[in-house]
């Protein structure tokens, strides 16, 4: 019995008029084929799906921003969450624009939020965490809520002064869920009451990646074990830690003020650095939109 592949059943339902099925082998071609995932987004945004007017804007965001705005805007107005988030991060970003709107990108990231997207929840955060924390802390929250570790890492970061025990707990999700920065961040918390737990969060950090940690290991055990201290300097070096590479040649002894995502207490040696997703710079801290996507 031969087996018919899923393109062969989405070709035979599209020639039948099924919107969906268009939408579907758009995003089947989309690397491959980009011009023939194009000519079936068409098609389906012509039948009017939504899904594929937000593929096109996709598809389209860097060679055609104005037909990708287009597209996003009609794929919103027939109610696309994905859509509306996408307009948000064109509007912050500044795309066709001279300067970046973030009034109108809050906009559309609280419809596309109260629509149900969780990473417009996050950038709502992002947006506001530092004019409006209460604010910040309410779509963070939502965003944790519906799964989002980066949102519970921050979440902890915007309580840790003045609720510890919450940012703690909100680290302790994101750790368990695999969110390196989140346990290099509880390392950070624990150092002082409890510095077994606070290496044992380090070390799961520095075996996922994170430089921050592996410095902070090295901080941590340059008494009692000088040798290991260096290891870990050299490994936090070599992933690119501006600080470590200080460290091993014994040119710096106090950390220095960070910029970017580490923020070190300036002129408190030894002092663990916590990291935080920041917004803003370059739009690094944003989530594009999602990609083309099967629907």
């Amino acid at each position: 019995m031969t087996r018919t592949r899923p393109r062969e059943w989405w070709e035979r339902a599209a020639q039948a008029g099924d919107a969906a099925a268009m939408n579907n082998i758009g995003a089947l071609l989309k690397n491959s084929d980009p011009d023939q995932a194009r000519s079936w987004w068409q098609r389906a945004a012509q039948a009017g799906h939504a899904a594929a007017m937000n593929n096109l804007g996709a598809l389209l965001k860097d060679s055609d921003p104005d037909q990708a705005r287009s597209w996003w805007q009609r794929a919103a107005q027939a109610g696309q969450a994905a859509a509306m988030y996408n307009l948000g991060v064109m509007f912050n970003l500044g795309v066709l624009l001279e300067d970046s709107d973030p009034d109108r990108a809050r906009e559309w990231w609280q419809r596309a939020a109260q629509a149900g997207h969780a990473d417009a929840m996050f950038n709502l955060g992002m947006l506001l965490k530092d004019s409006d924390p209460d604010q910040a802390r309410q779509w963070y929250e939502r965003a944790a809520e519906a799964g989002d570790t980066e949102a519970m890492n921050n979440l902890g970061m915007l309580l840790e002064d003045g609720d510890p025990d919450q940012a703690r707990e909100w680290w302790q999700r994101a750790a368990q869920a695999g969110h390196a920065e989140a346990m290099n961040n509880l390392g950070v918390l624990l150092h002082a009451s409890d510095p077994d737990q606070a290496r044992e969060w380090w070390q799961r950090a520095a075996q996922a990646g994170d430089a921050d940690a592996m410095f902070n290991l090295g901080m941590l055990l340059k008494h009692s074990d000088p040798d290991q201290a260096w290891q870990w300097w050299q490994r936090a070096a070599q992933a690119g830690d501006a600080d470590a590479m200080f460290k091993p040649g014994g040119a710096a002894q106090a950390q220095r003020p960070g910029s970017g995502l580490a923020v070190v207490a300036a002129g408190r040696a030894g002092r663990p650095r916590r990291r935080h997703v920041q917004p803003g710079d370059a739009a690094e801290g944003q989530r594009p939109g999602p990609g083309p996507a099967v629907v």
